[in-house]
């Protein structure tokens, strides 16, 4: 097995991921906070003009042919926009929290909304709800502390780091290539997603989860009859995403209650090769997050996804 990640796997935008080296723990969510934290808007202008064109040159296709709108090409470029719309949304959360930081008043004074010039107004309206101006950060955060095992200030951490060297760790052998190459088909994706819901619908006691999600995880992978992974890595594995979660919480680099789960959701998103065939992240991540997506988007993801969206509008 080889010791080195290419960047280009890490930005690779094929719907498969085979890497046998990092399991599916580096890719899609990498170059997507990049692209949101970039200060330029060339990355991501170019990113949007390139997912709409190829979303119109199939939905026209579609159009001449069959006229059904509901097969994978066009699912596949739905979710392609959903992303898109994910980075614009960080992008503004970014700006946001920058703006705020420069425009905070000295301790002891304050303004009411009436009093605050316009722009300012109109910055508060563009900021994510719930607190979550640095919701950009927090998924950075996240995203690094739990996949890569370094903090942000590291970009290539080595082969010991991380939640996979921690998983052979406990077990006390090396993941063969065969589980790695498994856990790169939406199982972290699966992980979050299902974390999220947990935690949103808590009806499940705060020690129960990891168990609770476990289970869940094992018996999505034989429904949607995708490879299958040892009980114990599986366990392992949410295991120590919990704990990550729980320490990042609470040392301050993730807000706690709706801020995490929010963070979950848009890192379960990013990380899924393929939403538009995995069920827990569109039902329990994609759905809640709708209101932060574009009216078109909205529509096109209700159109292909239809009943795995049951927040969003209806089509015409």
């Amino acid at each position: 097995m080889r010791t080195v990640h290419y960047p280009s796997c890490e930005k690779a935008t094929s719907e498969t991921c085979r890497c046998g080296w990092c399991a599916g723990t580096r890719h899609g969510w990498q170059d997507a906070v990049e692209i949101a934290r970039d200060p330029s808007s060339q990355r991501y202008e170019d990113l949007r003009k390139s997912t709409e064109k190829n979303w119109g040159e199939i939905f026209r296709k579609q159009l001449e042919t069959s006229r059904k709108l509901t097969v994978r090409p066009l699912k596949r470029a739905a979710g392609k926009l959903l992303k898109v719309d994910l980075i614009g949304w960080l992008r503004r959360s970014a700006k946001a929290s920058a703006d705020d930081a420069k425009t905070t008043p000295p301790t002891g004074e304050s303004e009411t909304r009436e009093n605050k010039p316009e722009d300012d107004q109109h910055r508060e309206s563009a900021s994510p709800p719930d607190g979550q101006s640095d919701l950009l950060d927090q998924i950075d955060s996240l995203a690094k502390v739990m996949f890569n095992g370094v903090g942000p200030d590291k970009k290539r951490p080595g082969p010991t780091t991380g939640i996979i060297s921690k998983i052979e760790r406990d077990l006390g052998r090396e993941l063969p290539k065969a589980t790695r190459q498994a856990m790169a088909d939406h199982f972290w994706c699966d992980i979050l997603a299902h974390l999220a819901h947990d935690l949103n619908q808590a009806l499940t006691a705060i020690d129960k989860i990891p168990a609770h999600v476990t289970e869940l995880v094992i018996k999505a992978r034989a429904n949607e009859n995708r490879a299958p992974i040892e009980e114990v890595i599986v366990g392992l594995a949410v295991k120590h995403v919990w704990n990550y979660l729980q320490t990042l919480t609470l040392f301050g680099l993730v807000a706690k209650g709706k801020a995490t789960i929010v963070a979950l959701r848009v890192l379960a998103i990013l990380m899924c090769k393929q939403p538009d065939r995995h069920k827990a992240v569109v039902q329990y991540c994609v759905d809640p997050l709708g209101k932060h997506l574009k009216e078109e988007t909205k529509e096109r993801l209700k159109t292909t996804l239809q009943d795995w969206l049951p927040s969003f509008p209806a089509t015409p």
